[in-house]
């Protein structure tokens, strides 16, 4: 399995989102970037803390063109429930990461993913209209 490398295509990011609707890395079309944020589920108290944190930020990165989702492998209700003890009232949430796609994308610091524990990572996905 190879790393993510910097201007190679990603692997294929489709997860469902709180709003009912499906987020899709290939579908995405920010005005600049994707920013997607993995985070390890509603038990973890730095994912709590940064993503909270973050979701202060969603306004700001909107106004640069910026799209932020946070992904994780909870299932709807835990993701559900991290969204409203955690106030992510800005966020786009994404749920229900398999552990196929979490080892597709491995952890920032290109440990390989032996389990949900692990995923973790922000990557920046530039827009391809972008740069035109």
């Amino acid at each position: 399995m190879s790393h993510l490398l910097p201007r190679q295509p990603a692997p294929d990011l489709t997860v469902p989102t709180l709003t009912g609707t499906t987020w899709s890395l290939a579908a995405a079309s920010p005005q600049r970037f994707s920013l997607i944020v993995f985070y390890r589920g509603l038990h973890c108290p730095i994912c709590a803390s940064y993503v909270a944190e973050l979701n202060k930020s969603v306004p700001e990165f909107a106004t640069r063109g910026v799209e932020t989702i946070v992904i994780s492998s909870d299932t709807e209700a835990r993701a559900r429930e991290a969204q409203t003890k955690w106030a992510l009232s800005q966020l786009s949430v994404g749920h229900s990461l398999t552990i196929g796609t979490a080892r597709a994308w491995r952890s920032v610091n290109g440990a390989l993913c032996r389990s949900m524990q692990e995923v973790r990572g922000l990557f920046v996905r530039r827009c391809p209209l972008a740069s035109q």
